[in-house]
Formats: structure tokens, C-alpha cells, sequence
């Protein structure tokens, strides 16, 4: 090896240490000023404070009457006072006592979490599927207060979660995961559709 060669090698091996170096420098960086990737129609902070938000504020005892709707199906449930104890829910307007433990769903779903809130653009709402939305969930109170109005639409790219408008923040569109509307669809005796 000539003389060269041997000078060449400790400069190549310090010019490599160094990118290295700077490459973990800019990643101290980022973990520390709350550095935002932005995409096309959303934004993904990675501090705790774009953390999944939750939606609700309400007990899941408060609910008292749930309504699903989805295109020409509609669905009406009411707490049963008799079985308030158990949490048994009916049909409105008969005695049938629902097969679907609406007790349970209803703790998950007032604890339901959205992981992204995205500014609909001027495309609107017909690129979430809102436009029609394939599914609506409202649940209220005893007294008639809305504690919830959701109006669900299509599936993300990524199969995990649903674009869905919140009534109380119609210029929104959050994602929420998809598995909170499947017993919606149960209640109407529809496949969830994918």
C-alpha cells in the first residue's frame, strides 16, 4: 500500500464518524423541540400532547337512549329502566331486550380516542365518505341531552381506523379506530363494510 493510501484511510474514517455524529446531533434535536411532520391534510406531532385525544366527557351511565343509522336503516335502543341495575338495554318501543351488550359497548365507546384530526380541505367531505356517511351513532342522556353524534365514514388507508365528523366539530374530521363502530353495524344486523 503506498503512503498515500494510509492518509486517505484516517481522513475517509474521520469524515464517516463525523456524519455519524451530526446524524445523532440532529436526532437529539428533533426528540427534544417537538418537531411536526406534515403531510398533505394532517399533522403528526410526537410530543405527548398530540397524544390520542379522547372525545367524551360523559359517565357511560349517563346514556340512555343510542340511535344507529346507516343508509335507509334505522335503530333505536333505551336503557330498560327494570334491568337499570344490569345495564340491560330494548328495543325502543317493545320489550325485546337487545342480544348485544350495550352495557359494555357504551364504556368503550365514551372512552372512544381519536389518534388524528384532519382539516377536510376544499375537497369536503365526500373524500372520507362523509358526504353519505355509511354509518351514524348518537347517544343521549335521560333528559335528552346529545352526549354523542357521530357521523361515521369510510376506512383509512391504513384499515385501522374511520374518518368521522364529531357534530360538535363540524370543520374537523378525526380518525378513530375502526373497531369502536363494528357492534353499531351489529345492531343493525349489517356487515361492517370495509
Amino acid at each position: 500500500m503506498s503512503g498515500s493510501g494510509r492518509r486517505r484511510w484516517p481522513l475517509a474514517s474521520l469524515f464517516w464518524f463525523l456524519l455519524a455524529l451530526a446524524g445523532v446531533a440532529a436526532s437529539v434535536v428533533q426528540l427534544h423541540d417537538g418537531h411536526v411532520e406534515r403531510h398533505a391534510d394532517h399533522h403528526h406531532d410526537h410530543g405527548s400532547e398530540h397524544a390520542p385525544k379522547r372525545l367524551f366527557d360523559w359517565p357511560p351511565e349517563a346514556a340512555a337512549r343510542l340511535t344507529v343509522t346507516a343508509p335507509g336503516r334505522t335503530r333505536v335502543f333505551v336503557r330498560d329502566p327494570a334491568g337499570e341495575a344490569t345495564g340491560h338495554w330494548r328495543t325502543a318501543g317493545s320489550e325485546e331486550v337487545v342480544g348485544v351488550d350495550l352495557a359494555t359497548y357504551l364504556v368503550q365507546f365514551s372512552q372512544a380516542r381519536s389518534d388524528r384530526e384532519i382539516d377536510p380541505g376544499n375537497e369536503g367531505d365526500a373524500r372520507f365518505g362523509l358526504a353519505e356517511p355509511l354509518l351514524g351513532v348518537e347517544v343521549r342522556a335521560a333528559d335528552g341531552a346529545v352526549l354523542a353524534r357521530l357521523s361515521v365514514g369510510q376506512r383509512t388507508p391504513d384499515g385501522f381506523g374511520r374518518y368521522v365528523r364529531d357534530a360538535r366539530t363540524p370543520d374537523r374530521v378525526v380518525v378513530i379506530p375502526h373497531y369502536q363502530f363494528g357492534p353499531a353495524w351489529q345492531l343493525l344486523g349489517l356487515p361492517e363494510p370495509s
